[in-house]
């Protein structure tokens, strides 16, 4: 966590240009979302960009608490892409939820002069404020809210209905008109470590069925 100062210091004079990197999976980037409100709330009127993966543009683009949502690429020429864009784009302050050295050393190399992270990868001295991950302690949303220097269990995910429902369903037809109230169930993850048993998912479809 931050001292006391500092933290007083980020929300009581927020910057002009905010930019926050968290790229990288659809899931790690909508547990952004409590710390993209809390950000909005304590930073009304900056002008918020978040830098995310390819994947997540359309979805994080329904986010009502950031103004422009750029797509970053990892590859080397989008990796440069992006660099140009941050500077360009004259930010005062960065937040780097994503924890890697190179996307400390890309908001180094992009001159931002407020450079908040975690402390992991050895890149503290990228980092004008090294903020001390927690993982063991905290709940992953909440670790994020250490950048801001605010002490918090709020986890809630909150996003604006996507028109993606209005779209044809790839794998299967889905009924004309959809039912009421609709819930979708993503049973799978990138990483095997995080996914739930497909039992579990079954018992709570066949739970909300007869709720």
């Amino acid at each position: 966590m931050m001292d006391d100062d500092l933290r007083q210091s980020l929300l009581d004079a927020p910057p002009d240009r905010i930019a926050v990197l968290r790229y990288r999976f659809i899931g790690d980037t909508l547990l952004s979302l409590p710390f993209l409100k809390t950000l909005r709330r304590s930073a009304p009127k900056a002008h918020i960009t978040l830098l995310t993966g390819p994947e997540c543009v359309e979805l994080m683009r329904q986010c009502p608490y950031v103004d422009e949502v750029v797509a970053f690429e990892p590859r080397q020429d989008g990796w440069l892409k992006s660099l140009g864009i941050l500077r360009k784009g004259r930010y005062d302050r960065a937040y780097i939820l994503k924890r890697s050295l190179s996307s400390a050393l890309l908001v180094r190399l992009a001159g931002i002069s407020e450079r908040i992270g975690f402390g992991t990868e050895g890149r503290s001295w990228l980092l004008t404020q090294s903020v001390r991950y927690r993982p063991d302690e905290l709940h992953e949303a909440t670790c994020f809210m250490d950048l801001l220097g605010i002490s918090t269990n709020y986890t809630r995910l909150e996003l604006d209905a996507v028109d993606w429902l209005a779209r044809p369903a790839p794998l299967s037809k889905l009924p004309d008109p959809l039912p009421q109230p609709l819930v979708v169930l993503h049973t799978t993850s990138t990483n095997p470590a995080k996914c739930w048993p497909i039992e579990s998912f079954t018992t709570l479809a066949r739970d909300l069925i007869n709720a």
